[in-house]
Order: C-alpha cells, then sequence, then structure tokens
C-alpha cells in the first residue's frame, strides 16, 4: 500500500514482502514483531502492473472497517489512570467528543484545554506552558495508542459486516477502483489495526493508498485527507466515493467535494447525516455491492441536492442506472 510521498503519475508500484523497509522509505519503524502482514511501497520505473484506475472507494478505519470507538475510549482511561490524571470518559461524553472532535490529541487539547484543565499527575501540574502540555498530550497520547494496540492484539476487535465481502468484491471488478484508507487516528494506530485486521485474512494488498491523521496539518472535519488522497491518486474528486460513519467525516468528504456514503455505529446512528448519497446500518444492507458503488460513481447515481436517500430509493436508482 502506498502512505507518504507523493504518488506518481502514472502511478507505478511493487509491493515488497518486508515491512522493515519501510523505515528506510518513510522513517517510521513501527515494532518488526507486531506488524506482520504490511507492505509498503517502492517506485519502480517500467512497471506498469498497476495501472491507472478510473475511480477509488476511500474507507475511514475507526467505525467502518471496525467497530472500535468503544475500545479507544477505554484506551484513553486507561492511560489517564496510568498517569493519575483524575478524568475517566463516560461512554456518553465520549461519543459527544468523537462526533465533534477528530483525532485523539485534538480531543485530549479540548477537553483539558477548555472542559477540565490542566491536570495534576504523574507527568504534569496545571501551570504548564504551552510546550509542556504539547509534551503531556504527545505522552498520553503514545501511551493510550498502545494500550489500544494491545486491545486489538488480544483479539477483541473485528471486522464490521460487510467489509470484507466489499473489499474482495471491488477487488475483483476487471476495471477495479483503488482502495484507499483515509484515518483520523495516527500513522502507527492505523498500520496496526489494519495489519491486524486485514492482514490476517489478507485483505491488506488489495489497497493502494493509506493516509492518517498525522499526514496532514488539519484533521477531519476539515478535508484536507480526502483532498490529499485524490492528490496521491491522481483523480478528480468526483471519481472519489468515501464510506464513514460520523457526522465530522461527512463533513470532511463533502468539503473535498466527494460523494459519502454512512454506515452508522450506535453512537451515531440517531443523527442526520444530510449530503450523505446513502445511510445504513452496515455494509451488508441497502443494496452496497461492488456494482451499486461503482453506479453511483460513474454514472453519478445519487442525490444532485444534497438529500439523504434511503436504502430503497438508492437501490431503485443503481437499478434504473444499471438498465440504461
Amino acid at each position: 500500500f502506498l502512505h507518504g510521498p507523493p504518488l506518481p503519475t502514472p502511478p507505478m508500484l511493487r509491493f515488497l514482502g518486508a515491512f522493515v523497509a519501510l523505515s528506510a522509505v518513510h522513517a517510521f519503524s513501527p515494532r518488526p514483531a507486531t506488524i506482520r502482514h504490511a507492505r509498503t511501497w517502492l517506485e519502480a520505473q517500467g512497471d506498469s502492473s498497476l495501472s491507472a484506475r478510473p475511480w477509488a472507494l476511500i474507507f475511514d478505519c475507526d467505525g467502518v472497517l471496525l467497530e472500535s470507538e468503544g475500545l479507544h475510549r477505554m484506551a484513553y482511561n486507561k492511560a489517564f489512570q496510568h498517569y493519575g490524571i483524575d478524568a475517566e470518559w463516560t461512554e456518553e461524553y465520549y461519543d459527544d467528543l468523537q462526533n465533534r472532535i477528530g483525532g485523539g490529541i485534538p480531543k485530549m487539547r479540548h477537553y483539558f484545554g477548555e472542559v477540565a484543565g490542566w491536570p495534576q499527575s504523574s507527568i504534569s501540574t496545571p501551570g504548564i506552558n504551552a510546550e509542556e502540555q504539547e509534551a503531556f498530550l504527545n505522552t498520553v497520547q503514545d501511551t493510550k495508542t498502545q494500550m489500544y494496540k494491545d486491545f486489538v492484539a488480544g483479539g477483541v476487535a473485528e471486522l464490521r459486516p460487510g467489509v470484507r465481502r466489499l473489499i474482495e468484491e471491488v477487488a475483483a471488478l476487471p476495471d477495479r477502483p483503488y482502495l484507499a484508507v483515509c484515518s483520523a487516528s495516527t500513522k502507527s494506530s492505523c498500520l496496526f489495526v489494519l495489519d491486524n485486521l486485514l492482514g490476517r485474512d489478507d485483505l491488506l494488498p488489495h489497497f493502494d493508498l493509506i493516509l492518517a491523521g498525522d499526514d496532514v496539518q488539519h484533521r477531519k472535519p476539515a478535508p484536507d485527507i480526502y483532498k490529499l488522497a485524490a492528490e496521491r491518486l491522481n483523480l478528480t474528486p468526483d471519481k472519489c466515493l468515501v464510506v464513514e460513519d460520523s457526522l465530522i467525516g461527512l463533513e470532511a468528504a463533502l468539503g473535498a467535494d466527494m460523494k459519502c456514503i454512512i454506515t452508522t455505529t450506535p453512537s451515531t446512528r440517531s443523527q442526520a447525516f444530510t449530503g450523505a448519497s446513502l445511510v445504513v446500518d452496515d455494509l451488508d444492507q441497502g443494496g452496497v455491492t461492488s456494482a451499486s458503488l461503482k453506479s453511483v460513481v460513474q454514472r453519478e447515481v445519487g442525490p444532485g441536492d444534497g438529500a439523504v436517500l434511503d436504502t430503497n430509493a438508492f437501490s431503485q436508482l443503481v437499478q434504473m442506472s444499471n438498465e440504461l
């Protein structure tokens, strides 16, 4: 998969079997013992094994590929406890927080900087300056990330319904699209999760681009990560279809002028996703198939005025499009 330096045009890639090469290409070195299946990329002049593709299907990671937000909350609370921080994020509070602010450090910066105040702990005092605040946030985030990885490695997280089927269907298309992941989480956390959940089933090599929150200056709901994905894949935004689970993800996709379908989670199910092309509880519902998604992108099936389609209307539009 790709992440980091710009994609050559036309894209010419070669999968490498050893993830340890990643440190040489990207100066990023996760623990090799924990990342078993991930591939990195190397520009290969004259290698046309991957030609330019007509469109892209772009997944968010947490909440879309896997049901994970509860694990994130548990990992934050465990990290707070580890450093003696007098804070515990309830399920209700975290649901609200995650639907307003993307990325772990921005969440904590908002909470400690605007809600609770900077804490007395083993690594901080209430009067810390701006530089010390950033060091505190990074330390807690690194610890939280490792605790989250431990949850994932322990087999707690699973792919959401329909994810495996849809990836395999899309990858089998004769004119298959690019497959990409654009996550608001840190790169180390994102890669670890993808390796453990997609790598063990040999789904990870189907992906052509992986971007994380630290690849852009502004995280979701800013559209930066989706704009960067279109740039790296050398596609116009109208040829990119995003799968998200939250309002901030939808805002990011629409801000990048991309169509977006929503697969809800328990914390987002009651929200109004105005502007989405489709809202479903999971990817096994609503006629979400490789063929229907291809129709959405290539034949512009979907609302022209930003109204949300219900599953019946979506299926009818796809069927009408296929009969043209």
